[in-house]
């Protein structure tokens, strides 16, 4: 899990997605990470209308059975399986 410091968000200008997904040398396009289920990012944006929170999740496609993360665990919230944003 990584918070966000609020003065450069994460998962919106250092793509997290190319990080961990990029074909060839992504953190999670092989077996290398397979002990790590994925990735949780949470930020928090000042807006006009107050404080906007804002969490995703990177799930690890090739996590070992014992650290893969339950699907159902964060239902609601944005995740990634390299493959596109899944709902």
């Amino acid at each position: 899990m990584i918070r966000d410091d609020y003065f450069i968000p994460l998962d919106k200008f250092l793509g997290p997605d190319i990080a961990l997904y990029r074909s060839g040398d992504g953190c999670f396009t092989d077996r290398r990470y397979e002990r790590l289920g994925g990735v949780g990012i949470f930020s928090v944006d000042l807006r006009d209308t107050g404080l906007h929170y804002h969490f995703s999740v990177y799930e690890n496609p090739n996590a070992i059975d014992s650290v893969k993360l339950p699907q159902a665990l964060f239902q609601g919230y944005s995740r990634c399986n390299g493959a596109g944003k899944l709902k």
